[in-house]
């Protein structure tokens, strides 16, 4: 049995209600990524208003591949750096391109995650990653 959030989770963002002005700047952003000065967006808002939501659907309705990592997952400088120079150096068998989500990035332990974000802020300068 899945689960009700799987089951009734938006295909696309014409199922994403209240948060037109913020999908369709995510939607902006990463259609015209390459000319992008920042390359990375982060999402903000209470618990449930639709952020993780969203991405999903714009992933399915744009065509790409979506590689996650969120708060169950060991966060450490050592993890971090392996996921994201895999998701960065990998190119799918489609070609499909690939939207990384970091979630929950607010919840970043300062001990059993430390490294995190340094690591995180190395691949977004397209520093080389271990």
């Amino acid at each position: 049995m899945a689960l009700f959030t799987t089951t009734y989770a938006p295909k696309n963002s014409n199922q994403v209600f209240g948060q037109e002005k913020a999908l369709a700047e995510l939607k902006e952003f990463i259609t015209n990524y390459k000319k992008q000065k920042q390359k990375a967006a982060l999402l903000y808002g209470p618990i449930g208003n639709g952020k993780t939501s969203s991405i999903y659907a714009l992933a399915k309705e744009l065509g790409f591949d979506i590689l996650e990592i969120n708060s169950s997952d060991l966060r450490n400088e050592a993890n971090i750096s392996s996921f994201l120079g895999s998701a960065l150096g990998q190119q799918s068998l489609f070609f499909t391109p690939k939207l990384i989500l970091i979630d929950e990035v607010d919840n970043v332990s300062g001990t059993k995650d430390r490294g995190c974000i340094p690591a995180i802020l190395t691949a977004m300068t397209n520093r080389h990653i271990h």
